[in-house]
């Protein structure tokens, strides 16, 4: 799995977890309903294709309290006969 990774920032000078939390909630907010449900998983919206990328909401009783959009490297780095093999691989709704 070269070039594919996690990164943790700890203890960044400045950092305010509130302040991150507002602009997060607000850049949620001010994307339209029609398009948050043109970019759900298939789990979450029948008509959708995409089963591993793309946006889902808060979840009932998911203690994280997270929206997420998931995204992961386009088909196209991948060769034709490598996307066979790639199946977790798909490309992001909104691309």
């Amino acid at each position: 799995m070269e070039g594919v990774g996690f990164c943790v920032l700890k203890n960044v000078p400045g950092f305010d977890e509130d302040d991150l939390k507002k602009s997060v909630l607000a850049f949620y907010n001010d994307i339209s309903l029609e398009s948050k449900k043109c970019m759900l998983l298939k789990h979450f919206n029948k008509e959708n294709k995409n089963k591993y990328r793309g946006f889902f909401g808060l979840v009932d009783n998911d203690p994280s309290h997270k929206f997420y959009y998931d995204l992961s490297r386009p088909l196209s780095d991948f060769s034709e006969a490598e996307r066979d093999s790639c199946v977790l691989y798909e490309d992001a709704p909104w691309l």
